[in-house]
């Protein structure tokens, strides 16, 4: 079983901790209790969430049966959505650029 986590979501938990181990050992109070909070929060929260997007997305793909038929119209359908998500986009113009 293998878990995909993305790199930049790694190296930000690495370094918060990096952070946070060094505001610990220097002042046990420095430390920034929030952000760690949140950096565990987002981990409990991302790992259940995947599990369930991943048992809906083979759900689904089960209702057109075990052949190839159901992970192919997934794809299908995930690719016709963001192929109308860009369409929407490029309807509504270039951002703002940042000032």
């Amino acid at each position: 079983m293998a878990v995909v986590v993305e790199t930049r979501e790694l190296l930000e938990t690495v370094i918060a901790s990096i952070v946070a181990g060094v505001g610990v050992t220097v002042i046990f109070s420095v430390a920034i209790w929030g952000v760690a909070g949140n950096i565990i929060f987002a981990w409990v929260l991302t790992l259940p969430a995947a599990a369930l997007i991943g048992g809906l997305t083979y759900g689904f793909t089960r209702i057109f049966g075990s052949g190839a038929l159901g992970p192919v119209l997934i794809t299908l359908m995930a690719l016709s959505l963001v192929a109308a998500a860009f369409a929407r986009r490029s309807k509504q113009g270039a951002p703002l650029p940042a000032s």
